[in-house]
């Protein structure tokens, strides 16, 4: 799949991330949590009108809960394994 100039294998874990408001975690891998992170970085989707400096948008779903908010904390050396 195509998003702006970059290319991305459209698997199952990545487009569980794309498409649902509550992915199936047990096919979603570290590959596909970085994946998503790029695409994420890329369009601005994560943050307020899309602008880049907007911040980020935060609520009680799942989805962000679980994935986006994690993908954008300060915390290193924290594997995504452990997220689950």
């Amino acid at each position: 799949m195509f998003i702006g100039d970059k290319i991305y294998k459209a698997i199952q874990g990545l487009l569980e991330l794309l498409t649902q408001s509550r992915p199936y975690i047990n096919v979603i891998t570290h590959q596909d949590r970085e994946a998503y992170k790029k695409i994420l970085l890329q369009s601005k989707a994560h943050r307020v009108n899309y602008s880049p400096s907007g911040k980020i948008k935060a609520d009680k779903g799942l989805k962000y809960t679980r994935f986006i908010s994690q993908l954008f904390t300060k915390i290193k050396d924290v594997p995504f394994e452990s997220w689950n």
